[in-house]
């Protein structure tokens, strides 16, 4: 009796997991149009990891956007350095 209620219900998980393939497919197809068209653009794409997740996203930004948040993180370094004591 409970054979075949276990088999059933693996035969049921197969075939909803199988259903779902399509779809990620689909997903993945129009994500991967809007980074070609992104890059045709001028734009970077690039994969990080955000603070507490280890799955990775894909960003895209343009070359200008890139240069701006480098230039912003170097001088908030720099203002941090000048207020810190400093301990030799």
């Amino acid at each position: 009796m409970l054979k075949p209620l276990l088999i059933t219900l693996f035969t049921a998980t197969l075939l909803s997991a199988c259903a779902s393939t399509p779809t990620a497919k689909a997903e993945k197809a129009k994500t991967e149009q809007a980074i070609a068209v992104a890059e045709k653009s001028g734009m970077v794409c690039t994969r990080e990891k955000k603070l507490g997740s280890n799955k990775p996203i894909r960003t895209c930004r343009t070359k200008e956007q890139i240069a701006l948040e480098r230039e912003t993180a170097q001088r908030e370094m720099g203002q941090r350095e000048l207020r810190s004591p400093r301990s030799f």
